[in-house]
């Protein structure tokens, strides 16, 4: 048995802005999906009903959560940011100073489970791409 989720409080504007990015049509694909991430934790799903929700894996979800929790933590709640652009650049930021120290990935997942995960994005993209009118088709043939 993994380790306990890290839990998520939201703040009200948190709720609002994630709220907005679900749809993602303004936003990129990573954002969006992050902003579900979030969003679902918050709801009390575990890890491993998200990931399955979001087309990832486990660990993606965990690092979201973690990321979350330190930014809120560290910045959010001590009111440092007046605007969201001075979140979104703190956001930056801080994945930047994460990632200046990688940690080398380790597959956990054989070839055929990564293509059913790849397949199953694919599907939920069309999807979101032919509900949002634009009329555009994505080929989801994995």
């Amino acid at each position: 048995m993994g380790k306990p989720a890290v839990s998520i409080e939201l703040l009200d504007g948190d709720r609002l802005e994630l709220e907005r990015l679900l749809p993602g049509y303004k936003t990129w694909a990573n954002l969006a999906r992050r902003a579900r991430i979030v969003f679902l934790a918050a709801r009390g799903m575990q890890n491993k009903v998200i990931a399955q929700e979001v087309g990832c894996d486990q660990m993606t979800i965990a690092k979201w959560r973690k990321r979350f929790v330190d930014l809120t933590r560290n910045q959010i709640k001590r009111g440092v940011h007046r605007s969201t652009i001075e979140l979104a650049n703190a956001i930056t930021h801080y994945i930047d100073v994460v990632n200046k120290n990688p940690k080398p990935f380790r597959w956990t997942k054989s070839a055929d489970e990564i293509r059913a995960s790849v397949k199953r994005f694919c599907l939920a993209t069309q999807l979101i791409a032919n509900s949002s009118g634009s009329g555009h088709s994505w080929n989801a043939g994995v």
